[in-house]
C-alpha cells in the first residue's frame, strides 16, 4: 500500500506541481512538500480525505464520487 508520501510523488509523476496538489487537498504547498519529503507522516481530516481521492483519480484511474477528478490531459484547475 502507498504511504502519503509515495501518493504526493505519483502524483507529481501525472504532471501536478506542489501547488496544484495543495489547492485541490486544502492544503499549503509547504504541507505538500512536507508529506511528501516525509517531515509529516500523514494529513489530517478532509485534506487526507481528498489527498486520497485524487491520488486515486489522478493514479489509479477510480473517478466514482471524486469531485476533485478532472481529465488528465488538463491538469491545472481553472480558478473563478
Amino acid at each position: 500500500m502507498a504511504n502519503w508520501s509515495t501518493r504526493v510523488r505519483a502524483l507529481r509523476r501525472t504532471g501536478l506541481t506542489l501547488a496544484e496538489i495543495g489547492d485541490r487537498v486544502g492544503l499549503s504547498v509547504a504541507a505538500v512538500c512536507d508529506i511528501e519529503k516525509r517531515r509529516t507522516t500523514a494529513p489530517r481530516g478532509d485534506a487526507a480525505l481528498a489527498l486520497d481521492a485524487l491520488f486515486r483519480a489522478r493514479v489509479i484511474g477510480e473517478t466514482a464520487g471524486d469531485p476533485t477528478h478532472e481529465p488528465a490531459q488538463d491538469p491545472v484547475r481553472a480558478h473563478p
